[in-house]
């Protein structure tokens, strides 16, 4: 019995079509590979529906997973119907990813830990308290961790505040920051409040005196990033 692999059909002018195909030895070296593809297919597929299920879905490491077996299926000469249908279910697969990130940072924004912090964190202060510094899980989501500073703001104007989050997949770690014009007057500017971390987390800052934000990789090294954040407000008001 002999192989035949149909990889390409293409028009080349008016009613006139290409045909590629591979038959001997390498059409068998074509089903070999492409037989290889649809396991690894198969396996991503059956992982990211298992994680997903299980809540410990690696979105951006799964995402760069299928764009690379996207990009190796669609540079392999395969058989042209397999490799289509291998596009597919990546494309599904990648959907899931997309929609398991949406739903995430949903969660976060209407009822994720990171409102529940910043409630909890004001009923401390008292509305009172010259400065807050705090960590809350909003990954690298810059957006998120500055609607709960703007809740701080409403719910205590005169406290400065100084947020930190951190995006373990990522290896990201943010924070920001804003302060009050009171306390700006007695020595505590923004700026110079995020800065006062940026080289512990091994990254950049700017911003103004009333507001800035600062971001690095260092993400083991927050306990210390909190206590001297927390030393810095201290000495300044």
């Amino acid at each position: 019995m002999k192989t035949f692999v149909l990889v390409s059909e293409e028009a080349i002018s008016k009613g006139i079509r290409r045909i590629v195909a591979l038959t001997g030895s390498e059409a068998l070296k074509a089903e070999k590979k492409c037989n290889l593809l649809e396991t690894k297919v198969e396996d991503i597929q059956s992982r990211v529906q298992d994680k997903i299920n299980e809540g410990g879905l690696k979105i951006k490491e799964t995402s760069q997973e299928i764009a690379r077996l996207t990009e190796d299926i669609s540079g392999s000469v395969i058989s042209a119907w397999r490799k289509e249908k291998m596009r597919t279910k990546l494309k599904a697969a990648k959907k899931l990813v997309d929609d398991a990130e949406k739903e995430k940072k949903n969660a976060m924004m209407q009822k994720g830990s990171w409102f529940r912090g910043c409630y909890f964190a004001i009923v401390e202060a008292g509305g009172n308290r010259s400065f807050v510094v705090d960590v809350f899980d909003t990954g690298s989501n810059q957006k998120i961790l500055d609607a709960a500073l703007k809740q701080f703001k409403t719910l205590a104007p005169t406290t400065a505040t100084l947020l930190f989050s951190i995006d373990e997949e990522n290896s990201k770690i943010i924070c920001l920051a804003q302060v009050p014009k009171e306390a700006i007057q007695q020595g505590l500017k923004a700026d110079e409040w995020v800065k006062s971390v940026s080289d512990l987390l091994g990254g950049k800052c700017g911003g103004k005196d009333v507001s800035a934000q600062g971001s690095g990789p260092n993400v083991g090294c927050i306990d210390k990033a909190v206590e001297i954040a927390s030393k810095f407000a201290e000495q300044k008001l």
